[in-house]
């Protein structure tokens, strides 16, 4: 997933890959802060567990706990975006004004790759999996047809999308928190 997007594009494009490379930054710098998202939505769940009497009580808390999870990594890796945004405007490759949209666009998978965790964590391997490799063929089927960033985002934004619906009825399983 990091390594996939500046190839690709640096191919599409025309552009240098080491410029494309920074593009990746907000991804592999946001991984410490996506893992501990994580670890707090499981020690969530567990309380959770413990602390609700009725099954309701413990759906409303567990989609309480992963839209916050989902928020959280959005929020840190979208500043990190930023940071490598401005970091880039302010290099000497100049590149950061065709990478403004990238960044974006990482966030997002950097975000669907947290939501991939959580399904992982939760049994649900083979739906993350599945996710993720369509994702993939239908950005590489559309990247040539379309802007290679036109497709980048739709592909993660509608990967996003699925993945959230996915782990939305998971984590409301007590089940799957044990």
């Amino acid at each position: 997933a990091v390594g996939l997007g500046p190839v690709t594009l640096g191919r599409l494009t025309g552009e240098p890959l080491d410029a494309a490379w920074y593009v990746t930054l907000p991804l592999v710098l946001s991984m410490g802060p996506i893992e501990l998202q994580l670890s707090r939505l499981r020690d969530t769940s567990e309380r959770l567990l413990w602390r609700t009497r009725l099954p309701e009580e413990f759906v409303r808390g567990a989609l309480r706990a992963l839209s916050r999870a989902v928020g959280a990594t959005l929020a840190v890796v979208s500043a990190v975006a930023v940071v490598c945004w401005v970091v880039l405007l302010l290099g000497p490759s100049r590149t950061a004004v065709m990478s403004a949209p990238l960044l974006v666009c990482y966030a997002v998978l950097a975000t669907c790759l947290f939501l991939g965790l959580v399904l992982v964590a939760t049994g649900r391997v083979v739906a993350a999996v599945t996710g993720f490799s369509a994702a993939l063929v239908v950005y590489l089927a559309a990247a040539p047809v379309l802007s290679a960033v036109v497709a980048y985002a739709a592909v993660f934004a509608v990967l996003f999308v699925v993945l959230l619906v996915v782990a939305c009825r998971t984590v409301r399983s007590p089940l799957v928190h044990i």
